[in-house]
């Protein structure tokens, strides 16, 4: 329609305007051709339409590789999410059809056209139905353009028509909620951790386990920019953050000094992208970090394999956001006997840490 067809969050879809440049793959005997000047394709509205006259057999069927024009590249940024969404269909049941996102190498002639893997979409087909691949994928790296593989497996009948419609590529906009921009003030730092252990601590309340310096955090500042869609995590009126160091005598390696970091400083310390979905309570932080939002009410948090469980509550005027958190792997704790950690802090907080949950109340 002239509607889709005018759409401008659309990096890019094919509305034959020259967009694809070259085909390759068994329909043109693995010879890369301009894909207009391929009889098999024939292109209507926002479809093509590609025929198999001859039956093929293996595995891998048919493989079709598309890439773009110069002049018409997709680039793609690091760390910035995209919608990647693509309806195909065919006349006959497919069992398998791939639809792989690729890095397009034009200064590098063995990968062309099938340039280095970033992502597969899959399922089957059913004759004559159409279906339609969609995802989210977070762009590792600075991408300079992008071609795709599209992959009937498993082999294709004689005649099968084969269909690519609407192949989208949008980048997803960060979006922050009018009603939750201001600045917030850290209230609460919560962790639900240990084996089989049943509440949700505060860290303040298990002191010995720190330093002087988590008093630091107590104060920090969350300011929400909902026009920007934007975040800063600041340090409050003392000018620092927490030193996230499990005190040596409380380490039950044996090794010092004990850096939690990884786990309890996922909010970065900078102003970074910000993006909250109000209907999952997803949030996107620096387009990399991931946590759950929560509104003022009481909540549970449990992990059903160890049993261990808790409540909190957020109170009204506030909100919540809860990270995960990254168990130690088990090599680095074997040699210690079980008993030594099993219902400790030590045991909470830093091997068997499951969540971190920071409470902010609005200034």
């Amino acid at each position: 329609s002239a509607e889709y067809l005018a759409a401008t969050n659309n990096l890019w879809k094919p509305i034959f305007d020259g967009n694809f440049d070259f085909l390759n793959g068994q329909i043109t005997h693995y010879t890369a051709m301009d894909i207009t000047a391929i009889e098999a394709v024939k292109k209507d509205q926002s479809t093509y339409r590609l025929s198999f006259d001859d039956a093929t057999s293996g595995e891998w069927g048919n493989c079709n590789f598309l890439t773009t024009q110069v002049g018409h590249f997709i680039p793609m940024t690091a760390g910035t999410k995209y919608k990647i969404k693509v309806t195909l269909g065919a006349s006959a049941d497919v069992s398998n059809v791939i639809f792989s996102l690729h890095e397009y190498k034009a200064d590098d002639p063995d990968q062309k056209y099938e340039g280095a893997w970033l992502y597969d979409l899959f399922g089957p087909l059913t004759a004559n139905t159409p279906s339609t691949l969609e995802t989210e994928f977070t762009a590792p790296r600075d991408i300079e353009n992008i071609s795709f593989t599209i992959i009937p497996q498993n082999g294709t009948p004689a005649g099968m028509l084969f269909y690519i419609k609407d192949l989208i590529i949008e980048e997803i906009v960060p979006s922050v909620p009018a009603a939750l921009a201001g600045t917030y003030k850290v209230t609460n730092l919560k962790i639900l951790g240990g084996l089989y252990i049943g509440a949700i601590e505060e860290f303040k309340d298990k002191s010995w386990m720190w330093n002087s310096s988590i008093n630091k955090e107590y104060d920090n500042l969350l300011v929400v920019n909902a026009e920007d869609a934007t975040v800063d995590y600041q340090p409050g009126d003392d000018g620092a953050y927490w030193d996230y160091v499990l005190i040596a005598d409380k380490n039950k390696l044996g090794t010092g000094d004990l850096d939690v970091s990884a786990n309890f400083a996922q909010l970065p310390h900078e102003k970074v992208s910000l993006s909250v979905d109000m209907t999952t309570g997803n949030v996107t932080i620096g387009g990399t970090v991931t946590a759950q939002a929560y509104m003022p009410g009481e909540y549970s948090m449990s992990v059903d394999w160890c049993s261990t469980h808790g409540n909190f509550t957020v109170p009204e005027g506030s909100i919540a956001l809860a990270f995960k958190c990254a168990n130690m792997p088990q090599e680095t704790y074997s040699g210690l006997d079980q008993s030594t950690y099993l219902y400790t802090d030590f045991d909470r907080f830093a091997i068997h840490p499951f969540a971190m949950i920071m409470i902010f109340a609005k200034q």
